[in-house]
């Protein structure tokens, strides 16, 4: 059995060395920084971030996290150079929303090579629907018609019931 220090270390080679790079494929015009992939389109931000963590039963476990993010309107709250993040994005998603079973939040250990591999064939087809989904919100007009349809993109009624009226000003000065 495999102490916690060298499941660490598996897990950490298999998402670096298997994950993060058919990831980064699938991401073309995104640059690397970290577990995050950044590309600029526009006035918007797009983030893909491979975000890690210990699961219920300890073992080691990725999800990815999409995320869309308004410069002008993070301009108007932050108008300081900052390093976005997926959390401040104004449209987000994990990938477990893609799963046509039901939305639910998936997670995947990577305890050995070929459960990585699984994982990339479970993990990348829907990486694949929230990037078309991404283009969907792709700039501050659509995501703005995106909200005023309804649709939320992972903010709370408050938080998209601001956003609305921060790119309706934006988009009018």
């Amino acid at each position: 059995m495999k102490n916690s220090k060298e499941e660490s270390t598996q897990f950490n080679l298999h998402l670096r060395k298997i994950v993060a790079p058919a990831v980064q494929e699938k991401l073309l015009g995104f640059k690397k920084s970290g577990q995050t992939f950044r590309m600029k389109t526009g006035d918007v931000e797009q983030l893909v971030k491979l975000q890690t963590s210990l699961n219920s039963d300890g073992a080691h476990a990725y999800t990815i996290n999409l995320g869309v993010l308004s410069i002008p309107i993070f301009e108007v709250k932050w108008p300081y150079d900052y390093k976005r993040t997926i959390s401040d994005c104004h449209w987000k998603k994990r990938i477990g929303w893609y799963i046509e079973s039901g939305h639910r939040d998936c997670w995947w250990t990577l305890r050995s090579e070929p459960e990585a591999m699984r994982s990339l064939e479970e993990s990348l087809p829907l990486l694949e629907k929230g990037l078309e989904e991404m283009d969907l919100v792709s700039s501050t007009r659509k995501l703005l018609t995106y909200w005023e349809s309804g649709e939320w993109g992972g903010l709370g009624a408050k938080e998209r019931e601001m956003y609305v009226k921060l790119a309706q000003q934006v988009l009018s000065a």
